[in-house]
């Protein structure tokens, strides 16, 4: 099955969206497909999918939204995506997630909100992101991250009781440098991570104009 240039072709917006019966998805060839928006959004049995072509595509909004029992994606290319607003919302069966190429995104909003068994989450690449409210809202399980390249807005992981002192060191060394902003940027922490942080890791944020909250 080809999606070609021109036309309603070169979109997939919501093509499956509420198949509830959906289990699996067959490979599809969709090199010239930009936009993806709620593609699979509410296929509530969908549990894996095929490395698909995203090399120009440009919105995953909701993609995955409310895809409970997807236990895992393929490493797809996000170079070009500048918007994943809650695009694996309530996929509360995935664990972990590859890495993506998010140096283009700048809404990243719920992109995780409510995946309650989510573990592990790459380096990304927020450079260019000018919203993540609610990132990680409701991801009660998440244990390592990566950290943020060139973390420059407020990040609330209050929801987040098993992140390791080793993760809030990676989002602190890879955040921006905002010592010098007039806005002061806050780092918000479930109060049992918090406790766990020693004097000086809160200076080396502190130093950056970083806030560390805890909740």
């Amino acid at each position: 099955l080809f999606y070609g240039a021109g036309g309603s072709r070169s979109l997939m917006q919501e093509m499956f969206g509420e198949c509830e019966s959906l289990t699996s998805i067959n490979q599809l060839n969709t090199s010239m497909v930009k936009n993806m928006k709620r593609m699979f959004y509410y296929c509530i049995n969908l549990e894996t999918i095929p490395l698909f072509n995203t090399s120009i595509v440009n919105d995953m909004s909701e993609m995955f939204a409310e895809c409970y029992s997807l236990t895992s994606i393929p490493s797809l290319d996000t170079s070009n995506v500048n918007s994943v607003y809650n695009m694996f919302s309530s996929c509360s069966s995935l664990k972990s997630i590859n890495q993506l190429n998010t140096s283009m995104v700048k809404n990243m909003s719920q992109m995780f909100n409510g995946c309650s068994k989510l573990e592990t989450v790459p380096l990304l690449n927020v450079s260019s992101a000018n919203y993540m409210s609610y990132i990680f809202s409701g991801c009660y399980s998440l244990t390592n991250l990566g950290g943020f390249t060139d973390l420059k807005e407020n990040l609330d992981l209050r929801d987040s009781p098993k992140l390791t002192t080793e993760s809030v060191v990676n989002i602190i060394n890879n955040a921006a440098d905002m010592s010098s902003s007039s806005e002061p940027k806050t780092l918000t922490l479930h109060k049992d991570v918090f406790n766990k942080l020693s004097s000086e890791q809160v200076a080396i944020a502190s130093a950056k104009g970083w806030n560390i909250a805890s909740r």
